[in-house]
């Protein structure tokens, strides 16, 4: 768990300086260095009334330097900016996905929050991605129920629709699995084995589940072997030696079989250099690390869209009233020079 503090505006401090004119000797020389003093007395004290900068507290589903988290959270902080030119204080929590559903892990991370902002809720919460909002929803009832919540880059399966509130937004995605195994087999029609690069925390087994699920029409026409159970260097060993009519999907790899945690954009590029056979993608931030072009979720627009609601929020409108259908896959592809 970890929080970092940002102030981004600073109040312009005056404090008093000796009078240019001082010792001249001259009666209306003096009389304006009384009137500049004066000044300089008065506008300070009119600088503590203006309004203290806007608290945002973004909560990271999988640490703060994860992908695609770290994505949406870095192109999120840069387009408020654009919408929202005020002094703002911009805070980050790190939420391990792996301890959630632990009672023994949240409940010290939920009092750790409580005694952090107790005192000074932030203006707005701003979960990105599954695990976080489930978190939050969670304990809606004693974590910030007062301040207003903007659940962006999460798919609509995490969170409760029925469990917002009046004070709740939402900017959310919703993944087309079984178009993501369509659009490979019309690249690849000769695709008979599919292998999905998912990784053993509670969030990719749920997607694991989800993908079981959902791919079911799929199970006459195609072999799906999950990686989940592996370690990274077993991985990379088995898509070195993957027979003909194969292909790799490459969802998630935060934590592997072993209990190592992996950086996505890293491993994607490592297992890029030993597979032998193309591999697809779930976000159009993973193009140019090896994955092949298709229906990807769009992380600027989804950043971009949250950024504008967020400053819609701060403003003072009503997060019910910026409700946003849910952004679905666009197609994306690498051009080349």
């Amino acid at each position: 768990m970890h929080v970092s503090p940002d102030r981004v505006g600073r109040r312009r401090d005056l404090t008093q300086s000796p009078c240019p004119y001082e010792g001249r000797g001259s009666e209306g020389l003096l009389g304006i260095c009384v009137l500049l003093a004066m000044l300089l007395l008065i506008l300070p004290a009119c600088g503590t009334a203006a309004t203290p900068p806007k608290r945002i507290l973004v909560m990271q589903s999988f640490g703060l330097d994860f992908a695609p988290y770290h994505a949406f959270s870095s192109q999120f902080r840069s387009q408020l900016a654009r919408y929202w030119p005020h002094p703002t204080e911009y805070h980050q929590v790190a939420l391990e996905s792996d301890l959630l559903g632990q009672a023994q892990a949240e409940g010290p991370f939920l009092d750790y929050l409580v005694a952090l902002y107790g005192e000074r809720p932030p203006d707005l919460v701003v979960p990105i991605g599954g695990p976080a909002a489930r978190f939050i929803q969670k304990y809606r009832g004693r974590l910030f129920q007062d301040t207003p919540m903007l659940i962006v880059a999460a798919d609509q399966r995490h969170f409760e629709a029925k469990a917002l509130t009046e004070r709740d937004a939402v900017v959310a995605s919703r993944m087309d699995l079984p178009g993501l195994v369509e659009n490979i087999l019309d690249v690849l029609p000769q695709t008979t084995q599919l292998y999905v690069v998912l990784g053993a925390s509670p969030l990719e087994r749920f997607w694991q589940s989800e993908l079981q699920r959902e791919l079911e029409p799929f199970a006459n026409r195609l072999a799906v072997t999950y990686w989940s159970d592996l370690a990274f260097d077993e991985i990379q060993r088995q898509a070195a030696l993957l027979p003909l009519g194969s292909a790799i999907l490459y969802g998630l790899l935060l934590v592997d079989a072993d209990g190592i945690s992996h950086e996505q954009s890293q491993t994607l590029a490592a297992l890029h250099s030993v597979a032998n056979a193309p591999i697809f993608g779930v976000f159009d931030s993973d193009l140019g690390a090896g994955i092949v072009g298709g229906p990807l979720i769009p992380v600027a627009t989804v950043s971009q869209k949250s950024a504008a609601v967020a400053a819609r929020i701060l403003a003072g409108e009503a997060p019910p009233s910026l409700q946003t259908p849910p952004h679905r896959a666009g197609w994306a592809y690498l051009r080349l020079a």
